[in-house]
């Protein structure tokens, strides 16, 4: 692997809970690239 080139990553990911009108996005879109050594956490409103 080349120094600095990314170990995960993630394009466009989504991830809903619910149904209908009642339906949140969790995630909508995300892109994400980790480098070896690198911690990444997603957090939101409810930590």
């Amino acid at each position: 692997m080349a120094a600095g080139a990314a170990l995960i990553t993630f394009d466009k990911v989504w991830k809903s809970y619910g149904q209908g009108e009642a339906k949140v996005h969790a995630l909508a879109g995300v892109d994400l690239a980790t480098k070896r050594g690198e911690f990444d956490a997603i957090m939101g409103p409810s930590g």
